[in-house]
């Protein structure tokens, strides 16, 4: 099964209903999402989402980030169900987690023909409507094209162009649908004090209007180690979230990172992850596992001046601050 979507920002709902409700005999649903985000310093770790429809009342919990969890049953699909919100705002507390986002998403669900249509009212985001398609194979380009222009000649949404039009093979989680061009914008950085000694790396995504960040250390590594492994988690995570292919504006201000896999790599792989001087390469597992993830994804290396007002930049420069300060205090 194949499944293609796509999204449009609307000025407002009522005259789109209305249409859809011309097109259509079957009536409409309504759901109402409230996603509650609880982690540790504006980090989300676990969403607890409530969902309204029908009469009925469901509530869901999602791990977010496994690694928070290491050597527990946790792991980075778990889910499962809870009773009543208060019920797992307790067992946060009890974690000492606290709420750091809340998103509400009023939905209406309508059928019309092979499409399922979603005219979708999310907080802070704007009004959208969502049309899916599901096939037995994937279409031919054309095919496509063809059916998403009638359908929106139907809607009289012709002047409008969809926002994002990606494509899975199903089985696929919603957090993995993939993000387009100029939606995905990743910031990382990572360093010790002393160097060698105590390090963090830490890094920020933003895409399609939520930020992701994340922070790790080690008691005894190196600037470069710290700077490339936040490289690697965070592009880890974004193939995680959205998928092979992904589009992604990668920000960063150590130039050798940049220069190492830009330029650099293409030379140590000919020579066998030999440097010039014809000695291994420093800190060759991490530059290979930096190697595979680049591969999968569509990257533009950016680099950015450290501590020059950059927002997400000096975002990272303190994650990796707060993270190495925590570790120093355990030590001691």
């Amino acid at each position: 099964m194949w499944e293609y979507e796509f999204k449009i920002r609307l000025p407002e709902f009522e005259s789109v209903r209305k249409r859809i409700e011309t097109l259509t005999r079957q009536p409409s649903e309504t759901m109402l999402k409230k996603d509650l985000y609880f982690g540790r310093n504006r980090t989300p770790l676990f969403r607890l989402r409530t969902l309204e429809t029908a009469g009925k009342t469901d509530f869901l919990v999602t791990l977010k980030d496994k690694k928070i969890f290491n050597a527990s049953e946790f792991n980075a699909e778990t889910e499962f169900s809870v009773d009543s919100p208060s019920e797992f705002e307790e067992f946060c507390r009890k974690l000492g987690f606290e709420k750091v986002r809340e998103k509400t998403k009023k939905t209406v669900l309508y059928r019309l023909g092979e499409w399922n249509i979603e005219l979708n009212e999310v907080d802070g985001l704007g009004l959208f409507l969502e049309a899916e398609r599901l096939y037995e194979r994937e279409p031919a380009p054309d095919d496509w094209e063809q059916e998403k222009k009638e359908l929106l000649q139907k809607l009289a949404l012709e002047g409008y162009e969809p926002e994002i039009r990606p494509y899975t093979e199903l089985p696929v989680s919603p957090e993995k649908k993939r993000a387009v061009d100029g939606k995905i914008e990743i910031y990382s950085d990572g360093g010790c004090r002393p160097n060698p000694g105590t390090g963090a790396w830490a890094f920020v995504i933003s895409a399609e209007g939520e930020i992701f960040e994340f922070s790790g250390g080690e008691y005894e590594t190196t600037n470069n180690r710290m700077e490339l492994t936040a490289a690697i988690e965070a592009l880890e995570n974004c193939r995680g979230r959205f998928g092979d292919g992904s589009a992604v504006r990668f920000h960063i201000d150590s130039m050798y990172v940049k220069n190492g896999i830009t330029q650099w790599i293409s030379q140590w792989k000919q020579r066998n992850w030999k440097s010039s001087s014809k000695e291994p390469v420093k800190n060759i597992d991490l530059w290979q596992r930096l190697d595979a993830v680049n591969e999968k994804l569509k990257i533009d290396w950016i680099w950015v001046k450290g501590h020059d007002g950059c927002e997400l930049n000096e975002r990272c420069d303190r994650l990796c601050s707060e993270t190495i300060e925590t570790l120093k205090n355990r030590m001691q």
